[in-house]
């Protein structure tokens, strides 16, 4: 029995894990080209907001800075998350797809400090706009659900 588990079996089921790889992968890594794609024109933003509203309040300047740098992080926890499973470990093992990476897991963190702080911006703003008005800070609630749920998620 070991003998055709060998000639038949084994191979289809290592052909059938490489095209699931092939399937997942790429298409992680055609989001990851585009995210990188989207990453260049942020920096581009960045560098035109910096130079463009210098006299903007520091605060805000301080805000702009920072979801560049979250972004900036979050980019390179996706590649090397890509650089991991795809190059160091992907040709050797299929087997080895089955284990979340340091950088897999961690991606979300920079991800969802960018979502609370560009949020807390959105939501302070129409605070302003409505005159105060404090059912406007309802959108805290289902924000701050959110971030304890990715969070939970990693933990």
């Amino acid at each position: 029995m070991s003998n055709i588990y060998r000639t038949f079996v084994g191979p289809l089921v290592e052909m059938a894990a490489i095209r699931s790889v092939n399937f997942t992968f790429g298409a992680v890594f055609d989001g990851a080209a585009i995210s990188a794609a989207l990453y260049g024109i942020a920096c581009a933003q960045a560098v035109k907001y910096c130079r463009s509203f210098s006299n903007d309040r520091p605060l805000l300047r301080i805000l702009v800075c920072a979801v560049w740098l979250l972004d900036t992080v979050q980019t390179l926890f996706v590649t090397h998350m890509l650089w991991y499973y795809l190059i160091n470990r992907g040709a050797d093992n299929p087997a080895f797809f089955l284990y979340a990476n340091w950088s897999l897991i961690s991606q979300v963190i920079p991800t969802e400090a960018s979502v609370v702080l560009v949020e807390s911006f959105f939501i302070r703003r129409m605070w302003i706009l409505s005159e105060r008005n404090k059912l406007t800070l309802l959108p805290v609630i289902p924000m701050l659900i959110g971030w304890g749920h990715s969070f939970g998620e990693i933990l």
